[in-house]
């Protein structure tokens, strides 16, 4: 089956759900670079933290209904079971560990769990067609926000540019640019651009022989 052949509600719904991922991966993207994870508290600092969260929420219950009502399928399964059990040890571990702050033990549920759920429904309500109509515009998008982010660090390394800077509302500090032999770039962690670095220039090699070289 090609793109053109999801038609009527499914079509609706492909475009709603491929939205609302590269949403979620553009904003996922942009909170590891420093620049934007300034902009970001400053939002939070405005209108607070479950500005954020509450439109994954929304998000995420709007997929959920859309994609639940294409599933064909009995929803009782293994898997169903283990997800709920996952998430019920998520809320009883965030409840046992209250002493370390509510309210970051709740937003890292939320967050983790909407991920989770999300990724879930679309797996069983889709099909590989439609996973991939919707991975390459992720992919596209994407790597607008992280391209940004390497070309800024690229600049940075080339020069020798190193330093703190300061962000977050406990004025946290973080170390861009070259420091202690590490290319910390605009990013808020090396390790962590390397490896979606390595991923996301997969993916598009990928997207570019499927895409460009596989038609000639």
């Amino acid at each position: 089956m090609n793109q053109t052949s999801t038609t009527g509600p499914r079509r609706l719904v492909l475009y709603i759900v491929t939205a609302y991922l590269v949403f979620v991966a553009i904003y996922t993207l942009g909170l590891r670079i420093d620049i934007f994870t300034t902009a970001f508290d400053m939002v939070e600092e405005r209108f607070g933290f479950l500005y954020w969260y509450g439109i994954l929420i929304a998000g995420c219950g709007l997929v959920g209904l859309l994609m639940m009502a294409l599933i064909r399928r009995t929803l009782l399964r293994g898997d169903t079971i283990l997800l709920g059990g996952f998430l019920v040890w998520m809320v009883v571990s965030a409840l046992a560990n209250r002493d370390l702050g509510w309210k970051d033990n709740l937003s890292g549920v939320v967050a983790i769990g909407v991920t989770v759920v999300g990724f879930y429904l679309v797996g069983r309500g889709l099909t590989k067609e439609e996973l991939r109509f919707i991975l390459v515009r992720v992919l596209l998008w994407g790597s607008v926000v992280w391209n940004y982010g390497c070309i800024v660090s690229l600049a940075m390394y080339l020069e020798n540019y190193s330093g703190y800077y300061m962000f977050g509302g406990f004025l946290r500090r973080s170390r861009i640019g070259l420091m202690e032999g590490r290319l910390f770039g605009c990013f808020s962690d090396p390790n962590y651009a390397a490896i979606i670095s390595l991923l996301m220039a997969a993916g598009l090699y990928v997207l570019y022989k499927k895409l460009c070289v596989g038609k000639n």
